[in-house]
């Protein structure tokens, strides 16, 4: 009989884990309130360092109530951007004893293709990894 355990995962996987979302609006709020962010139509994202947490790089992705009246809009964007994040963060460089914790807001105003959603992730996380390097100097 096979085990229900599941097999561990490759280190480089493309998987979004419990522990890359983050969940707790306390801390939402803390990376939206601020003062580092980017954005690249139809995303912008605010993000924090802090010490080497349990992963390197943390997400929440948040879209407008207010802009979406329908959950099922909404839940539909957001798994679009997870997917975007899911598959583009390797280009996020590994940053020595800090976390990268992101907070990803929706500010187009219709629901977006797939590939636009990937190429504002590219544009993201080059503007990201660039004020990172210039802050370490």
């Amino acid at each position: 009989m096979p085990s229900s355990r599941k097999t561990p995962r490759a280190e480089g996987s493309a998987t979004l884990s419990k522990a890359e979302r983050i969940k707790s609006s306390l801390t939402i709020k803390t990376i939206v309130g601020g003062r580092l962010s980017c954005s690249s139509y139809p995303l912008k994202c605010f993000w924090r360092q802090i010490p080497y947490a349990e992963t390197a790089t943390q997400v929440a992705v948040v879209v407008s109530k207010r802009r979406f009246k329908r959950a099922v809009d909404r839940n539909a964007i957001k798994r679009k951007m997870r997917e975007a994040y899911r598959l583009q963060k390797q280009m996020i460089g590994e940053h020595p004893d800090t976390t990268l914790q992101m907070c990803w807001i929706y500010i187009g105003k219709e629901i977006p293709a797939t590939e636009t959603l990937f190429k504002a992730a590219v544009a993201l996380f080059e503007k990201i990894n660039n004020a990172i390097m210039e802050g370490e100097q």
